[in-house]
């Protein structure tokens, strides 16, 4: 079930932490913007536009409430004409208030790291992203499991300690 973004952030108090395995991702919403992109180099970076509005929004709220809303992105190097481009437009993230970082597979080597695309809210819940082997989404399951939130936590913080801050990741 496709989770309210608004409402499952909302109910974040302390932090709200996305995990993004994935070298590409197939987005209907974002797939005419990237093809646009590919054609031209025109990138939307507005936080305030149309194309952003709902999520930074929602990251703005969380923000001013004392909840960080944390992305880590894990990478493969070269990265993918994808990659470079969720690189361009993260702007727009960290614009909001959004804390980013990349971390190239090759420096995570030795961690262990979890089979899915999560978000982590607090230390209570994990709502995991449902993905095929070509990057759609399927949904999500959402698991209010303290003992697996806890593990996701143990995970997450040895891999963004290792991971690099957006404005010094460069893209290779």
């Amino acid at each position: 079930m496709q989770p309210n973004w608004s409402d499952l952030i909302g109910s974040a108090s302390e932090y709200a932490r996305h995990l993004e395995l994935r070298d590409r991702y197939l987005v209907p919403d974002e797939e005419a913007e990237f093809q646009t992109w590919r054609a031209d180099g025109t990138l939307d970076v507005d936080p305030d536009g149309d194309g952003w509005r709902g999520w930074t929004g929602i990251v703005r709220s969380a923000s001013s409430r004392g909840c960080a809303v944390q992305r880590l992105r894990i990478v493969s190097e070269p990265v993918t004409e994808y990659t470079r481009w969720l690189h361009a437009i993260t702007a727009a993230n960290v614009a909001a208030g959004e804390q980013v970082r990349w971390l190239p597979r090759a420096m995570a080597r030795d961690l262990l790291i979890p089979a899915e695309d999560f978000w982590l809210l607090d230390d209570r819940l994990v709502a995991f992203n449902e993905l095929d082997g070509d990057g759609n989404s399927h949904g999500w399951d959402v698991r209010d499991d303290p003992a697996l939130a806890v593990r996701m936590c143990v995970a997450w913080s040895e891999l963004w300690d290792r991971a690099i801050p957006h404005e010094k990741y460069e893209v290779h």
